[in-house]
């Protein structure tokens, strides 16, 4: 608040993206993907924002007014796929500048749109994610990298790491040779995440029991990549992102990552509020998470 001069009382922040000087001064085939809880997903031009001034500039209409809000912001291109994951574990993955051809009802001629157009800085987007009743969109992914880990964390505790992948279907092998069914017909697998359309509900990518929901969706490109766990109480632990265990099933319900059970085990005395992820990169030299406990 002492740097925004702008910042209502009602306004909190919710993304910080270090950007190049050399990318601000040639933003030329660059954007920016916002995405909000009711499930809208927005994409404008990073020149758009390449000069800001202290009191800031609007960047988003809600298309639901008060009902909706900010969730979360990444820098993209055209190569980029993106994950919404829904609080009760719901993937939507679409291509934004996938291009997608129909008739014109007035003319019959060829039209070709975007998956996700761009739009300018006051505008709503467009729908992103079909949520059903009291669901919200908690996190978004925006990557060209297939071997990067979409991790998902509950607020009790679980974490589920995937691989994102291709999202086609691909031969299951084993040591290199191609595996058959009884028949002899191969057998094939779905590679990471599948693509759906944008704006239906996606496909199930956790499983969640005792009423928990998904607080946090982190991209994990590197498995040295540390984390930090915050809970309601005021407890945090530290982690290598390589410590969770990676899953192939979509409808698994991870593994425990934090105890948040009461000591009886019939409830929870705690939840997680907050996870961050400190890119490997920035640790130092010789620093682990060994030595420091």
């Amino acid at each position: 608040r002492n740097l925004l001069e702008g910042i209502r009382d009602d306004e909190k922040v919710i993304s910080i993206l270090p950007m190049e000087r050399s990318l601000i001064e040639n933003p030329e085939g660059h954007f920016l993907m916002f995405a909000t809880a009711n499930g809208r997903i927005k994409k404008s031009k990073l020149s758009e924002y390449s000069r800001i001034n202290r009191n800031g500039k609007f960047a988003l209409k809600f298309a639901d007014g008060d009902s909706d809000n900010l969730v979360s912001v990444r820098p993209a291109t055209d190569a980029d796929h993106v994950v919404l994951v829904s609080a009760s574990g719901n993937a939507c993955r679409f291509m934004p500048s996938e291009e997608k051809t129909r008739a014109s009802p007035e003319t019959g001629e060829t039209v070709t749109t975007y998956v996700v157009r761009v739009q300018g800085r006051i505008s709503q987007g467009v729908s992103g994610m079909k949520l059903a009743k009291g669901d919200k969109v908690i996190g978004m992914i925006v990557t060209d990298d297939f071997d990067t880990s979409v991790l998902t964390i509950s607020k009790y505790g679980m974490a589920k790491r995937s691989r994102l992948g291709s999202g086609e279907m691909v031969p299951l092998t084993e040591e290199g040779v191609a595996i058959v069914d009884e028949s002899g017909v191969q057998v094939f697998e779905r590679d990471g995440y599948r693509k759906t359309n944008r704006g239906t509900k996606g496909v199930r990518t956790m499983s969640l029991r005792d009423g928990d929901e998904i607080v946090s969706v982190r991209q994990i490109p590197d498995l040295g990549d540390q984390l930090f766990m915050l809970t309601g109480s005021g407890m945090m632990i530290r982690m290598v992102s390589g410590q969770t265990k990676e899953t192939l099933g979509k409808v698994t319900k991870g593994t425990r990552i934090m105890e948040l059970r009461n000591r009886d085990r019939t409830g929870y005395a705690d939840e997680i509020v907050f996870v961050a992820r400190l890119p490997s990169e920035l640790i130092s030299t010789g620093e682990s998470l060994g030595e420091e406990e």
